[in-house]
């Protein structure tokens, strides 16, 4: 039951550089992998093995830049009746859903199907994104760090219909070297998007226009159930009003930066409702 996907490097020709190439390949396969393997399975798997019921098979290159395609393999029948329990467009979601948070970005919303296995997750669901950050978006930015070539992963449909998953760029490349600052800020927030389950989600900082990742510092499994409904409640609140008319969290937080000093995630600490 295979799902069907492209990995497209922007090179000027037909050609890339082979070490630097099955690197961001390899990293490509894995980040699948993982998402795959843990929403099927419901259970984290860090390495793969041949003996894996669910793999990546390369198919063949194609023209336009430098292309290849493979697919998503399920083989074993448990898997195969989940995949088909949910449907190949959800587990599609999910990829895209893990490896935009893995980047600290915002992903488009997802459909109520996707929310549901993402909430059966549970704390799985922020350790998988700590394994992608930790090993494949290392190798998938080999080519976007050393080349300055752009890597789009896609899910090939049709010749006229292609679904864009995630794409990866010399900018995205940095984000792994980001640092914490220990120095605490303090904001004002509000609550555009939360995970219950992991405590992650996106804040708009009062006087902004972009939103921006945030998490709890420490262990949120140790996070006491009013102090979660406090950005729950603050999440239903903004979900029904105009930007205009948000309401806003008083925070204390740490920030994960960029070497430029750019702001990628806000790491709470301690907050209180205004």
């Amino acid at each position: 039951m295979p799902i069907e996907l492209d990995v497209i490097i922007g090179t000027p020709d037909y050609s890339v550089d082979m070490t630097a190439g099955l690197a961001t390949l390899q990293g490509v396969s894995d980040a699948t992998l993982h998402v795959a393997e843990t929403v099927l399975n419901e259970k984290l798997v860090e390495r793969h093995t041949r003996a894996s019921n669910i793999r990546t098979k390369l198919k063949k290159s194609f023209k336009g830049s430098y292309g290849v395609r493979f697919s998503l393999e399920v083989e074993e029948a448990k898997y195969i009746a989940k995949l088909k329990s949910i449907g190949q467009g959800t587990l599609v979601e999910l990829i895209k859903y893990f490896i935009a948070e893995s980047m600290y970005q915002e992903c488009e919303k997802l459909s109520a199907k996707a929310e549901k296995e993402l909430a059966k997750l549970g704390y799985k669901a922020d350790d998988l994104v700590g394994i992608i950050r930790k090993s494949a978006l290392s190798d998938i930015h080999k080519v976007p760090e050393q080349y300055n070539f752009d890597v789009v992963l896609r899910r090939h449909s049709s010749r006229d219909a292609n679904q864009n998953i995630a794409l990866f760029t010399h900018a995205t490349s940095q984000l792994n070297k980001a640092k914490i600052s220990t120095r605490k800020l303090s904001i004002k927030g509000a609550i555009t998007r939360y995970n219950i389950h992991t405590g992650n989600g996106r804040l708009l900082v009062e006087g902004a226009n972009k939103t921006v990742a945030f998490g709890f510092k420490g262990d949120y499994r140790a996070v006491s159930v009013s102090y979660r409904s406090m950005f729950s409640e603050n999440l239903d609140y903004n979900n029904r009003v105009s930007d205009e008319n948000y309401k806003y969290l008083s925070l204390t937080a740490q920030s994960l930066r960029q070497h430029d000093e750019t702001i990628i995630k806000y790491l709470l600490v301690y907050a209180d409702e205004d």
